[in-house]
């Protein structure tokens, strides 16, 4: 520490000059309020600044930057080695990263990404720009680190300078045993001809509209203007653009990755008001959930004394239906059998039984429940009407009920 003299000069009507010792202090450790720093320290504080700056802006140093609270690290030749995605209440809900090659032929990279689990979580991998599908690459656990190994089946070693991996991680999306709910799938799409452009998507429950979906084609992920979804007669299939006629079919390979649009509340149930308006399909729901969706009851009644003939009460049927059981009510009880049957026509000149033999309501009895022993069927746009091919006439009011499933 040095000792210097500041001279305060002050003038005025017979004023005089006057001067206080200052210590001046070189150095960055001392606390003192009343000392003051050298101009050399404040020369090596400014270019300190001036350096930092510097190397925030530069494109050589090595910089850092936060993004929604992760730190982004740029190593000395630009290239992003770890880089955080989407928060969610877990942790993240993707992250991305270049891995870290170190040695000559690497085959093994760790992945530096927070809370992941696989196969819960989905890990989209590319080496080199190549998009791998899931049986390129295998993923292990270590203590709790997690590993991507890519055996090197090119023939050659690889060199670090060309050996680069990036890696993709979906919190959720991975479909594994253990989640709640398949989030994605991956489907190789199968190539039966020479220069063949178009394949079927045969996963159920595909949905080209809501779905997320990577196309790849002999390891090259396509853009959205390389390739066309279409739908014919319910199916699915996929178009890809300027595909040489001549095209072998060992390198003409699609495979599709599929994420579905499914939101879950992260408990053990999905709430259905998260579901998308239209997207369960009739094949995700169970049979008896279908066969009561589609259940029907085509009635007729005939009220007062029942007699027999055909009745004038007749009804068009708007959709086609399998008739599965019948049930029939009279008020009053006969005392012999009511037997009726269910008369069909699509011309109004010809009129044919519904059943291949008369239904009955016993004598004595006044409801009738009566599973067919094979399902009569009902064409859209057919007429039916009652006809009661015996009766007492002690009988009153018979109603029928046909239970119908709609085809």
């Amino acid at each position: 520490m040095s000792k210097s003299m500041f001279i305060c000069s002050l003038t005025g009507d017979g004023g005089n000059s006057g001067g206080t010792d200052i210590n001046v202090i070189d150095n960055l450790t001392n606390q003192s309020s009343t000392d003051a720093l050298s101009a050399k320290q404040g020369y090596i504080l400014n270019e300190n600044a001036k350096a930092h700056a510097n190397k925030i802006a530069s494109t050589t140093e090595l910089g850092h930057v936060m993004v929604d609270g992760t730190s982004i690290v740029i190593n000395s030749d630009g290239k992003i080695s770890a880089v955080g995605g989407g928060v969610s209440p877990t942790g993240r809900f993707y992250e991305q990263a270049v891995l870290e090659t170190t040695i000559f032929d690497q085959e093994t990279w760790k992945l530096p990404f927070v809370d992941f689990n696989y196969p819960q979580d989905l890990l989209i991998v590319s080496q080199n720009s190549t998009f791998l599908n899931t049986d390129m690459f295998t993923v292990t656990k270590t203590g709790n680190d997690w590993f991507v190994n890519i055996p090197n089946d090119s023939n050659y070693p690889l060199p670090v300078a060309n050996n680069t991996v990036f890696a993709i991680a979906i919190k959720g999306y991975g479909g594994g045993t253990t989640s709640i709910v398949q989030k994605s799938y991956e489907e190789k799409l199968q190539t039966t001809s020479i220069g063949q452009n178009k394949w079927e998507i045969t996963t159920s429950g595909f949905d080209p509209v809501n779905d997320t979906v990577f196309p790849v084609y002999n390891s090259t992920l396509l853009t959205k203007d390389e390739y066309t979804i279409t739908v014919e007669n319910n199916k699915h299939f996929i178009t890809i653009n300027n595909i040489p006629n001549d095209q072998p079919i060992k390198y003409n390979n699609l495979t599709m990755k599929v994420l579905f649009n499914t939101v879950s509340t992260g408990m053990n149930d999905i709430s259905g008001q998260l579901l998308i308006n239209g997207s369960v399909s009739e094949d995700k729901l169970m049979q008896n959930i279908v066969d009561k969706i589609n259940s029907r009851t085509i009635q007729f009644e005939e009220q007062g004394a029942i007699t027999a003939g055909l009745k004038n009460a007749h009804r068009a049927i708007p959709f086609s239906c399998l008739v599965n059981s019948v049930d029939a009510t009279v008020l009053s009880k006969s005392t012999s059998p009511i037997k009726f049957n269910i008369k069909t026509t699509t011309d109004f000149q010809t009129w044919n039984d519904l059943f291949s033999s008369d239904l009955e309501i016993q004598a004595n009895g006044n409801i009738a429940h009566m599973t067919l022993p094979s399902k009569a069927n009902i064409a859209k746009d057919t007429v039916v009407r009652l006809v009661v091919t015996s009766a007492t006439g002690d009988a009153q009011s018979l109603a029928i009920n046909l239970n119908v499933t709609t085809i």
